[in-house]
């Protein structure tokens, strides 16, 4: 019992006068934009273990950033369009009845930019699925 209070105290101790932890300094271990847009892509993929592990991955991250971009995901926001992961939260129609999906980063949230500096507004159709049930 003795034995068991003082390892206690100790770990208490240690606990209390160690020094902050490195996480409140975003420069330590934080991945490169490259990187994350990396992991991302992979849950385009077939492999649903590594669509898991990327789950996972991302999540340890810490990036604040990726709480709406998993957010997202999990509610299907999530696709394919050219090669690259995009976020489309809500569809527009023209005036000529077409479903359009105003893009955005997945990362930033900003609006992707087409060549004229507008928002890039695709057919939903021209979409790929990468919703985590899609399989």
């Amino acid at each position: 019992m003795r034995y068991s209070l003082a390892l206690f105290m100790a770990v208490v101790t240690g606990w209390t006068f160690s020094p902050p932890v490195a996480a409140a300094d975003s420069s330590v271990d934080k991945p490169s934009d490259t990187a994350l847009l990396e992991q991302i892509a992979t849950l385009a993929g077939d492999d649903a273990a590594a669509r898991k592990q990327a789950l996972f991955d991302l999540a340890k991250t810490g990036d604040s950033r990726l709480e709406a971009f998993l957010e997202n995901y999990r509610t299907g926001s999530v696709y394919l369009w050219n090669d690259q992961i995009v976020v489309c939260t809500e569809t527009e129609e023209d005036e000529d009845f077409n479903e359009l999906a105003p893009l955005t980063h997945p990362l930033t949230g900003e609006p992707l930019l087409g060549d004229d500096d507008k928002q890039v507004k695709p057919d939903v159709s021209d979409l790929g699925d990468i919703s985590p049930n899609r399989d």
